[in-house]
């Protein structure tokens, strides 16, 4: 059985009709949960506080208040010695309710109500009527006492982990920041031939692309050139083995052409493709060929090579056509990627001036030093947490810490999106779980943070005191 228990408020004055004792005491509204669990509501009566005569007594009504409605519980008439005989004589009080004498022991009254969602704020108060009272005015006292309890969730402020979060990261020197860049070139040659003639067509500026992109590597300071990877595609007309010929044949020449200006030596590799027909099915398939259903089935059969390339020429020699002019001469070509590693930087300002001018070239780790160089909970380094969290999107430390920038400014959506990135860790149940319990979905919150508070996450515990139906 769960039972919630609230922090009480009490208002108003305490029920007394003598100045000496205190006639309702210990007021309690408690929720047992369960389908639809229930509300319990208990107090105490001190009937020798009433201090009335012998003829004389109070019919106490409590009255449980919540939403537009109300329920009367089970009234208790707190008599004097002859009225409580009297009563006791005649029988003549309605049923159910209490008859008590005003020397006798002090009582506790408890009853259980049916819970209704309108009970999330209940208000308890007691509605009395004395009988017989020829006491002075001011005994007769003032009204009982009266509890307001509200059963919604605690608040949660968020705990933002903030020393386990940085427990992630890696020492700077550490950290490797490898990065690479990749583009094609369409280098011509002759028909049928290897031979690489840098003024050849386009080839001057196909080259000078080239090797203003690997210029571009090894001309910065901050870059370290690894490896340069050049792969060669032919085109599917001729024959399969002709192609694998031309399309080696033709990638080497242009390693040995880069090598003989940068010497990159076993850093620079080559490799090929002799047909690329992947190549050619992307292309028809984001074209408005009218036989383009026929050239894809040709494409995705189980033929050979040639098979295929015989199959579009003759039996569909109009498309074929097409593909030769419009499709062929973007497949042959040449990729070529240039892996670099980025050296660390550990001085705040130069980081600063990389966040505005380069900042491919940083870490997780590097935007996070510069982040500690301001205040916790200032606004430049929550503004730091969520750029590392758009800068590095894998990462899924760097989108945990922008989530709990996101969950401490309300920004679900945001937090929701960059927490589906941050992996299965118990800092992630957490995460999720807050979100869950700002959404108010306790039954998704509550076994994540159960799982976070387990496994010693910070503020996992005092998020799951407050996720509570």
């Amino acid at each position: 059985m769960n039972i919630i228990r609230t922090s009480l408020i009490a208002l108003g004055a305490v029920f007394s009709l003598s100045a000496a004792g205190q006639l309702v005491t210990d007021l309690d509204l408690t929720r047992v949960k369960g389908n639809p669990g229930n509300i319990i509501v208990s107090y105490n009566i001190d009937p020798s506080a009433a201090g009335i005569p012998s003829n004389s007594e109070v019919v106490l009504t409590p009255v449980l208040h919540f939403g537009a409605d109300s329920i009367e519980l089970k009234p208790t008439v707190i008599a004097g010695r002859n009225a409580y005989l009297a009563h006791k004589r005649n029988d003549d009080l309605a049923a159910g309710t209490d008859l008590v004498r005003t020397k006798g022991d002090a009582i506790t009254r408890r009853a259980e109500l049916p819970w209704q969602n309108a009970m999330v704020r209940s208000e308890l108060t007691f509605r009395t009527e004395t009988i017989g009272c020829r006491c002075k005015e001011e005994g007769r006292g003032k009204l009982p006492q009266t509890l307001a309890v509200n059963f919604e969730p605690k608040h949660f402020d968020l705990i933002i982990p903030r020393d386990q979060l940085a427990a992630l990261e890696k020492d700077i020197k550490d950290v490797v920041k490898t990065r690479e860049v990749s583009k094609s070139a369409h280098v011509n040659y002759k028909v049928g031939s290897t031979v690489l003639l840098p003024d050849f067509e386009s080839n001057p500026a196909e080259l000078k692309a080239i090797l203003a992109t690997i210029d571009s590597v090894r001309d910065d300071k901050d870059l370290t050139v690894d490896h340069v990877e050049i792969h060669g595609y032919a085109s599917p007309e001729g024959t399969y083995a002709l192609n694998t010929r031309l399309a080696a044949g033709r990638t080497e020449a242009l390693r040995k052409y880069v090598d003989a200006r940068y010497n990159f030596g076993k850093n620079l590799v080559a490799s090929s493709t002799p047909e690329d027909w992947a190549g050619l099915r992307k292309w028809v398939e984001a074209s408005d060929l009218h036989e383009k259903a026929a050239v894809l089935r040709i494409i995705d059969s189980k033929l050979s090579p040639d098979a295929k390339d015989d199959e579009l020429r003759t039996g569909l020699p109009n498309t074929y056509k097409i593909l030769l002019w419009e499709a062929y001469p973007s497949l042959r070509r040449s990729d070529y990627t240039i892996k670099y590693t980025v050296r660390n930087f550990t001085k705040p300002e130069t980081i600063a001036r990389l966040l505005k001018t380069n900042p491919d070239k940083l870490s997780m780790e590097e935007v996070m030093l510069l982040a500690r160089t301001y205040k916790v909970d200032s606004p430049e380094r929550e503004e730091l947490a969520l750029t590392a969290a758009r800068l590095f999107p894998n990462d899924w430390r760097a989108q945990l810490n922008g989530a709990f920038v996101a969950l401490k400014h309300n920004d679900l959506n945001a937090a929701e999106g960059m927490l589906k990135r941050s992996g299965d860790s118990p800092l992630a149940d957490y995460g999720r779980g807050v979100l869950m319990l700002y959404r108010k979905d306790y039954k998704t919150a509550r076994p994540l943070l159960e799982k976070a508070a387990k496994a010693g996450v910070q503020g996992a515990t005092e998020a799951l005191e407050c996720c509570e139906e």
